[in-house]
């Protein structure tokens, strides 16, 4: 996730909430206690990409 974060801080390509919003959708529901800790990830790899 962290590198998914950093490819989306460095192009751009895709926003951060449309794949937080894809992660609700992929994930099983029992899983959905780990989105904020996969979007945690996701903004401290922007930070290393953008």
């Amino acid at each position: 996730m962290v590198a998914l974060g950093a490819f989306l801080g460095a192009t751009r390509v895709v926003g951060l909430e449309a794949v937080v919003a894809s992660l609700k959708k992929v994930f099983p529901p029992r899983r959905h206690d780990l989105i904020p800790l996969n979007r945690a990830a996701l903004e401290r790899g922007q930070k290393y990409g953008g």
